[in-house]
């Protein structure tokens, strides 16, 4: 018997996503390659902090907190922010404050579980402008 140097881990499965479901990244992809082959400007937005080896942790993000994942400019100049959820998923406090602000200042917030979720929400925007 061959011993290693490193015990074998079970793969950790997100509590969040069922399988076959598209994780967040595929879903977030998908939703940017639907918004581009459309015309629309799109934008992943990275929040997460950044690793500083020097330091040996995470530098905070200047990104304001709760801000959606991603950003499309739709049709009629329209702002859209995309905020990607898999599965159980909830939105945190930051990011209904940053829905509530977005939608005070005109433009619209998606919660996405899916592409088309995303595709409903800009062409139902166009047909009322």
């Amino acid at each position: 018997m061959q011993t290693t140097l490193f015990p074998l881990k079970e793969v950790q499965r997100s509590r969040y996503k069922k399988p076959g479901q598209p994780s967040a990244n595929d879903l977030t992809r998908l939703i940017l390659r639907w918004a581009r082959s459309r015309g629309y400007f799109a934008s992943r937005i990275n929040n997460v902090g950044i690793y500083d080896v020097k330091t040996g942790r995470y530098r905070k993000s200047h990104t304001k907190q709760g801000f959606p994942d991603i950003v499309i400019i739709g049709p009629f100049g329209r702002f859209f922010g995309v905020e990607v959820k898999v599965g159980r998923d909830i939105l945190s406090a930051a990011q209904m404050q940053c829905e509530a602000e977005i939608k005070a200042a005109g433009g619209e917030y998606i919660i996405a579980r899916s592409v088309e979720d995303v595709c409903r929400a800009i062409t139902e925007d166009c047909k009322q402008q």
